[in-house]
């Protein structure tokens, strides 16, 4: 079924070219290195991937069938299946450790963009081209886990190869939900002009919601955890997401889903 789904031009995988990848990547093996060594923050890290995994997306996909054809339907099962299959991998990680206490509602990475979105979510049933804007908002979401993951995959690989396993997993699955968003999204919205307008949209909207997300998640995992990072090293993570925050540029660490 994926096969047929053409990759998107602007899918994961060339956004971050040369030094800024280089820089990207060593700030993130190093956030997640502090964070695999320190057990609270580990613990609220996987928390937060256990319980956004868990984010409703399902009674949207439940919507497909009235519009479409059953092709896109058995997309929708399978991206949540793997939805549910993520939150199960997620939920088995931290009970390992002892498990995590419900991450906070403020940190709830999808209903953050939602409310950034004006509350497309509760729209979706009001027309097809609504349903294909929630859609492509759910692109842009999976579009940015696809781009993260691997990199937290890198920064647990040392010492935490079983987690590295698992977010190098859990990305491959994320790349092949864009390829669905992007399909059930154009066939919903059928006029490529239109719907490329409506992409674009989506896409800046969810970059504009996603720095100021990470900069609470960061500080959150700070508060909470990461006691023996040097304090010169919290300082400077606190500032950078602050910087990232108040330039809408999101610092590329922090371990957020």
């Amino acid at each position: 079924m994926a096969s047929t789904v053409a990759r998107p031009s602007w899918a994961p995988g060339t956004a971050v070219p040369g030094i800024r990848a280089r820089a990207v990547a060593a700030l993130s093996r190093r956030w997640m290195a502090r964070v695999a060594a320190d057990p609270a923050a580990l613990r609220a890290t996987l928390g937060a991937y256990r319980d956004g995994e868990d984010n409703g997306e399902a009674a949207v996909f439940e919507q497909v069938g009235a519009h479409l054809p059953a092709r896109y339907v058995r997309m929708c099962a399978r991206h949540a299946a793997d939805e549910a299959r993520h939150a199960a991998l997620f939920a088995a990680a931290v009970d390992a450790l002892g498990g995590a206490a419900p991450t906070p509602a403020r940190l709830d990475p999808l209903a953050r963009l939602d409310a950034a979105a004006g509350g497309l979510l509760a729209t979706a049933g009001d027309s097809r081209e609504a349903l294909g804007r929630v859609f492509l908002l759910l692109m842009a979401f999976e579009r940015r886990l696809a781009e993260r993951l691997p990199l937290i995959a890198d920064g647990f690989a040392a010492a935490r190869p079983e987690l590295s396993a698992l977010f190098r997993t859990v990305a491959r699955d994320e790349a092949r939900h864009i390829r669905y968003c992007t399909a059930v999204s154009q066939a919903l919205i059928p006029d490529p002009d239109r719907w490329a307008t409506l992409r674009d949209e989506a896409v800046a909207v969810e970059a504009r919601a996603f720095a100021p997300y990470l900069f609470d998640f960061l500080n959150h995992i700070l508060d909470i955890g990461l006691r023996q990072m040097p304090w010169w090293e919290r300082l400077g993570f606190r500032l950078m997401a602050r910087l990232g925050r108040a330039l809408g540029r999101p610092l590329p660490v922090g371990g957020a889903p």
